[in-house]
């Protein structure tokens, strides 16, 4: 995007409101008229106030409604809109709380943090459709709940809040919603000194939010949700004063695009290990691509997200589907277009010890690294493999936090052991290590692990090598152990595995096939099971379980993927 046009707010709007007509913005045109009339129209479907976090669904389905009828006002001039939008804007002042919790410094959350943006954007999206006496309205009300708590929570002098400037999503999503409010609000109560405050913390995120590599260190979902925030911020400070600003310029910012799409398939199931595994791209990322050379992603997010724009809109989901994609792209998109992502047979991010592995149209996911992070898996050893449709096999320790890994037919979910990772304790090959060291240097075998294990009365050491082979990936567990164990590896999927011999299990979903061939040093087994579903209403999970059948105090296992056809 020029940048001209983006620190242009009159041209941005105005090339947006030509799009409504042009046939390539269609899809998102037409969605934009629908969703507006839908949301003006129809209740919101009331959300469970009983779960975790309940105050930020609340946030995200209010932002992604009223910033879808917000642009349909400004683009169709329609005034009515415009007040339908602040309606639904101020049906938030019924609710208590903006946040999770009321106690003292604990006003100011993730919630908080998005509707803080939802009153910046709405401001500057309804531009003069506002009068001077909403304006103030506005003002006032960000002064009371959105300024007020913000400083309680993060004073000028005196402790801040654990978040304020951590390497975390919640750095980027408070911080920078907090800051889009102060930016567009500027008159409001204690918007300049909301301003000082979240800059110090931005200014950290933007140092260690992202790995020198492009990677999170908190997984797909979550590098997401802080680089939107981070945008939001970078995008209210150039509508206000039309000048650059740091997060555009970001050297890491254009490699780090690679990350969250690599370990995700087009649909949006993740083949990472985190346990916020769903990666719908973000929109505000248009508004970095140009800048950034990365035409490439620009062309594939159009691709992942143009079929989300024939959803009806009673059938959005509140917590998946609420970004306003169709906005987003309207005002920040360029052209689509027909460039692809880059596909190395080997790719790693050695930060958190990553790496993905490509063979034909097969990709293994390996996990490595260090899990001192929140929401990240707890085994160091595990792996995934998707083909270019769908996710084929996962870890069956993984709690989809948001979405699971097979999607859309089925979203598993186990159990969480209370951690704050939210991921359980079963073992897909020789995890449950709390370390992992990366060999340094280029790996020509591919990717190699060795992990400290969290109890070393079991395990001392464990090693896993994987190699690409012309027809797939060939993978070799070892462990050291200072008694005798029973070495094992788990290898989950919706689909079905059918023994074809003493040492083959095929895996099949959704028409495509994948093999496993095992080898050991000593007799082994693979014995399959079934997990029930959260949901009794769709099929149970097939879990593949290979392990030894005497107890050893070494091991070593090899597991050959392969891909029929």
């Amino acid at each position: 995007m020029p940048d001209d046009l983006l620190s242009d707010n009159d041209a941005l709007f105005a090339r947006a409101r030509r799009r409504l007509a042009e046939p390539a913005w269609r899809p998102y045109s037409e969605a934009l008229r629908v969703r507006a009339a839908h949301f003006r129209n129809v209740p919101a479907t009331p959300i469970d106030r009983t779960r975790h976090n309940w105050i930020l669904e609340e946030a995200r389905w209010l932002q992604r409604r009223v910033l879808t009828v917000a642009l349909w006002a400004r683009l169709s001039g329609e005034r009515a809109a415009a007040e339908d939008a602040l309606r639904l804007l101020h049906g938030a002042t019924r609710w208590e709380l903006w946040s999770c919790y009321g106690g003292p410094g604990q006003r100011f959350d993730l919630g908080t943090g998005e509707m803080a943006a939802l009153f910046g954007w709405t401001v500057a999206w309804l531009g003069s459709m506002l009068d001077d006496g909403e304006r103030q309205r506005l003002a006032a009300l960000a002064g009371e709940r959105l300024f007020a708590p913000y400083l309680e929570a993060c004073p000028e002098q005196g402790q801040r809040a654990w978040w304020h400037a951590g390497a975390l999503n919640w750095n980027a999503v408070c911080n920078g919603g907090v800051m889009v409010a102060a930016l567009l609000l500027p008159e409001a109560p204690g918007a300049a000194a909301c301003q000082r405050l979240a800059a110090i913390g931005l200014e950290s995120y933007l140092a260690k939010g992202i790995n020198p590599d492009g990677s999170s260190s908190e997984s797909i979902g979550y590098w997401s949700y802080g680089i939107t925030y981070l945008l939001h911020a970078a995008l209210a400070h150039i509508h206000t004063t039309g000048g650059p600003h740091p997060a555009f310029a970001l050297p890491v910012l254009g490699p780090a695009m690679d990350f969250p799409f690599a370990f995700s398939t087009s649909d949006g199931a993740g083949i990472g290990f985190g346990d916020s595994n769903y990666f719908l791209p973000p929109p505000l990322l248009f508004a970095a691509c140009a800048r950034n050379g990365r035409g490439d992603i620009s062309d594939e997010m159009h691709r992942r997200l143009i079929p989300g724009c024939s959803v009806p809109p009673q059938s959005l989901d509140p917590i998946l589907d609420h970004l306003a994609v169709e906005a987003c792209a309207l005002l920040y998109g360029e052209d689509p277009g027909e460039r692809s992502l880059p596909s190395p047979a080997l790719t790693s991010w050695p930060t958190v010890g990553w790496h993905l592995l490509r063979a034909d149209h097969l990709r293994l996911g390996l996990r490595g690294g260090n899990n001192d992070a929140p929401h990240t898996m707890r085994d160091l050893a595990a792996i995934t493999l998707a083909d270019d449709r769908l996710v084929l096999l996962a870890s069956i320790e993984h709690w989809p936090y948001v979405r699971g890994w097979f999607l859309p037919e089925a979203r598993p979910q186990f159990w969480e052991d209370s951690t704050g990772s939210k991921c359980a304790l079963l073992v897909n090959g020789i995890g449950q290590a709390r370390r992992c060291a990366s060999e340094s240097g280029i790996l020509p075998d591919g990717a190699w692990i060795d992990a400290t294990a969290a109890y070393p009365k079991m395990v001392t050491k464990a090693r896993r090598t994987v190699r690409l082979l012309a027809d797939g990936f060939l993978v070799e567990d070892e462990v050291a152990s200072d008694q005798a164990a029973f070495p094992e590896s788990r290898f989950v999927s919706d689909g079905a595995f059918v023994r074809i011999n003493d040492h083959t299990w095929m895996v099949e979903r959704g028409g495509s096939r994948a093999y496993l061939t095992f080898s050991a040093d000593a007799a082994w087994a693979a014995t399959p099971c079934l997990w029930p579903h959260a949901d009794p209403n769709r099929p149970p999970v097939a879990t593949l379980r290979v392990h030894a059948t005497t107890p050893l105090p070494g091991w070593r296992l090899t597991t050959r993927i392969s891909r029929t056809g």
